[in-house]
């Protein structure tokens, strides 16, 4: 899946922005569940959301972004991310998602990881982790500054 990342709001004399996010190649009938994070490539740190740390997921969509068959289309969503000092930061936004089919093996992993605990009392749980699918934008560069008088 293709990440695309473009600053829609802010300018370099605030540590506000906004970013629009748009997915390539994405399907709602086989991706649900699309997290989003921010990656710090360099310079001072950023949060985003309501103050969530780079490296922290936080899901920019809500159930009532649902069409009819209760899909959410996470094609287009925007993030707000905050400089926390003056100067220039370069992030990445990164995805986390589990495919329909990668759910689909999850769920079976399950099944039978209950079906060996009833039949001999140890329960090997799948790790979920092993299951979730990334992407990641190419950088984007954030400034914040302070003007001087002449």
């Amino acid at each position: 899946m293709l990440v695309q990342t473009r600053r829609i709001k802010g300018d370099i004399f605030t540590a506000k922005d906004t970013l629009e996010i748009k997915l390539g190649g994405f399907d709602k009938t086989l991706v649900q569940n699309i997290v989003h994070t921010v990656e710090l490539v360099s310079g001072p740190n950023v949060i985003h959301g309501n103050g969530a740390n780079c490296g922290e997921y936080l899901h920019y969509k809500s159930t009532e972004d649902a069409d009819d068959n209760d899909l959410v289309d996470y094609e287009f969503c925007t993030m707000d991310v905050d400089q926390e000092a003056l100067g220039d930061s370069v992030i990445k936004v990164k995805i986390r998602y589990m495919s329909n089919a990668k759910e689909q093996e999850f769920e079976v992993a399950t099944e039978a990881a209950l079906e060996v605990t009833e039949s001999d009392g140890t329960f090997d749980y799948p790790n979920i982790e092993d299951y979730f699918e990334y992407a990641t934008s190419g950088e984007i560069t954030l400034s914040w500054s302070e003007d001087v008088f002449s």
